[in-house]
């Protein structure tokens, strides 16, 4: 991390920056610059769903992570639902972009290989 990053961020050591996937995801965007209709293949605007949790030891659990979880660098779900067909649209995939739109509105997480295909996200 270079000093002039420290100091950009008002001194502040921020856990998501040393993400590895996020840094050079940051970098690659950086260095391409292109308008954002360029950049990405689709958007998705997911509707409200009922969440019934279940436990995580249910053999179809997939772990929900919701907003704060999602800026963790390692994201580990608290809660759990059952994998279907009626949340396919919310698992996340390596590449994607996260945008939070419920409780601490507009925080930012790209998907890495990381969480790929193992939680759900409300978008």
């Amino acid at each position: 991390m270079k000093l002039s990053d420290v100091q950009a961020r008002g001194l502040r050591l921020e856990a998501a920056f040393f993400d590895a996937d996020a840094l050079n995801a940051r970098q690659t965007v950086m260095r391409n610059s292109v308008p954002l209709g360029e950049m990405i293949s689709a958007a998705y605007y997911g509707g409200r769903l009922k969440r019934q949790y279940v436990s995580r030891k249910n053999n179809r659990a997939i772990g929900f992570i919701g907003s704060s979880e999602m800026l963790d660098c390692y994201p580990k779900p608290v809660k759990f639902m059952i994998d279907s067909e009626l949340v396919d649209d919310l698992k996340v995939h390596e590449g994607t972009v996260l945008i939070s739109r419920s409780g601490t509105v507009g925080k930012i997480a790209y998907v890495s290989k990381t969480p790929d295909k193992k939680f759900l996200h409300p978008t």
